[in-house]
């Protein structure tokens, strides 16, 4: 779920995503990682924000990956704009999700090729633009 750059997402951009128990996993600089409900998350954003929610175009990579954040969660310990792609323990959102389908699927959410690049930072609106992801919807809180 990719929320676009507003005064709530400090002009950055957000982004979560459903975990296979219904919650929403979410490295944030407060966090620095939660695992809100959906209703709970939604209290973090202003009226008016837009939400889209995207699907993996392999049913099989959204699943695998939804199970990755339930069982990585905990290993986030530093909010970190940090380069190195395969650090777990400094992330932030985007970079998150980016692991969760790069280390369970192989899919590369920013076509880089992760394997000859460790390095880089993964924006969210690099996710929103990924060919792997198709939209299923959008709304606004």
């Amino acid at each position: 779920m990719y929320t676009p750059s507003s005064e709530s997402t400090y002009y950055a951009g957000h982004m979560g995503i459903i975990g296979l128990d219904g919650k929403v996993y979410h490295v944030h600089p407060y966090g620095p990682v939660f695992a809100d409900s959906l209703e709970w998350y939604l209290t973090r954003f202003y009226e008016g924000d837009r939400f889209i929610v995207f699907r993996s175009r392999l049913n099989e990579a959204g699943m695998k990956a939804a199970g990755w954040v339930h069982d990585h969660y905990k290993q986030v310990k530093f909010y970190r704009l940090q380069t190195n792609l395969r650090s777990i323990e400094r992330n932030y959102c985007s970079k998150f999700i980016y692991q969760a389908y790069q280390f369970t699927s192989g899919l590369d959410l920013w076509s880089r090729k992760f394997t000859r690049m460790n390095q880089g930072y993964i924006y969210p609106f690099r996710i929103e633009r990924s060919s792997e992801l198709d939209v299923l919807g959008t709304f606004y809180k």
